[in-house]
């Protein structure tokens, strides 16, 4: 008897039930594992983004507003006479309005 001819477990081929008993089993941690990554991943990526989006969104809204200020100023003294700072005056007076009326609509 020669060494070739001894046949090991590792060496028999495997029935095509076994196959099916592991592919099935195999299908079915896959779409318990995926249900899981839907449940916690999804929830997470959509927070992350919104508070992603959530700063950009700010700091492009406090960019727009510095700018539109600067932009009221440079206008302002060039249409109100005498030097800049009756510019500054009057946008003063208006925040200052602004302010009071918010102040006022607090509960």
């Amino acid at each position: 008897m020669a060494l070739g001819d001894i046949t090991s477990p590792s060496s028999t081929p495997a029935s095509s039930g076994d196959d099916d008993w592991s592919a099935k089993a195999t299908d079915v941690i896959v779409e318990q594992i995926d249900k899981v990554r839907d449940a916690t991943v999804g929830p997470a990526t959509k927070i992350a983004r919104g508070l992603v989006y959530g700063i950009v969104a700010g700091v492009v809204g406090v960019l727009c507003l510095v700018l539109l200020i600067i932009g009221l100023i440079r206008a302002l003294e060039i249409v109100l006479p005498g030097d800049v700072w009756s510019a500054y005056l009057l946008l003063g007076v208006i925040f200052l309005i602004v302010g009071a009326v918010l102040w006022r609509k607090r509960t």
